[in-house]
Parts: structure tokens; C-alpha cells; sequence
């Protein structure tokens, strides 16, 4: 399931890597972020579910706090990442064009573009190495105590 999530979220991105700065939002944006939605949807179940298993119950806590942490500060160092490759697309984008207004506009797209390809690469990455990495077996129900 981790690896269907990210390879999921790959597609999305890939799709959203077709944007032009004629492109509209019901046929070329929304489709794509619907896709996104799944994909996450689909990869966060079991990555939490994952840890939790691996981990002894009496740690749960401190095992799910950990596991938000991380969403949280991988999110954020992800998202500073991508704004970097972002702009510096656009700025390599823009050098030809110095002082031309439309230019502005595409070189906003064409870093969005370049950042969404670099990502869906690290996405597919991930799902390659979720697929062959990960191998914990399916938790198993506790059996009631004997009286």
C-alpha cells in the first residue's frame, strides 16, 4: 500500500508537470490534485500502521508522536526543497528575458514544473524502496485472555 500511495502521488505530480500559464484548473489542476489526495490517502494508513506495529505497545505514545513529528518537519524541510529548485528554475528561466512582463508568468509555471518533476522522482523513489525495504508482516489480533 506504501508503494500504490507514492506511486500515486508520483502520477499526480507528473500529470501536474504538464501545466502551461495557458493551462485552466477544472481539466489540467483539479484532476491531478484529486489524484494527489488518493495517493496520500492511501500512503499514510499503513505507514502509520507500520510503526505502530513494529512497536511495543506500551511505547505507542511516544512512537505516534514521533511519527507526527516527522510528518511535520519532513513536510516543512520538503516543501523549503522544492520552493529552492522552484526559484531557481524561474530565475534560469528568466535570465534571457530580462524586462519582458509575460516572461514573469512562465518562468512561475516552469519552476512549479521543474519542482513537481523533482519531486515525483523522490516519490518514485520512495516507492521503489517502500516496495523492496519495507517488510513487516500484517498485525496479527490478540487472542483473549483464558479464563
Amino acid at each position: 500500500m506504501m508503494a500504490a500511495g507514492l506511486a500515486l502521488y508520483a502520477v499526480s505530480l507528473l500529470l501536474i508537470s504538464r501545466l502551461t500559464p495557458q493551462s485552466s484548473y477544472l481539466p489540467d489542476i483539479l484532476p491531478p490534485l484529486a489524484l494527489m489526495g488518493l495517493g496520500v490517502g492511501v500512503l499514510t494508513v499503513p505507514v502509520v500502521g507500520t510503526v505502530m506495529a513494529v512497536s511495543e505497545a506500551r511505547d505507542s505514545g511516544v512512537v505516534a508522536a514521533i511519527v507526527n513529528t516527522m510528518q511535520q518537519a519532513g513536510g516543512s524541510v520538503g516543501a523549503a526543497l522544492l520552493n529552492t529548485i522552484s526559484i531557481s528554475a524561474a530565475a534560469t528561466y528568466l535570465a534571457p528575458r530580462p524586462g519582458d512582463p509575460a516572461a514573469r508568468v512562465g518562468a512561475t509555471v516552469h519552476g512549479f514544473v521543474v519542482a513537481s518533476q523533482w519531486s515525483a522522482v523522490i516519490a518514485l523513489a520512495g516507492a521503489v524502496i517502500a516496495a523492496v525495504a519495507v517488510n513487516v508482516p500484517s498485525p496479527r489480533s490478540e487472542e483473549p485472555a483464558k479464563a
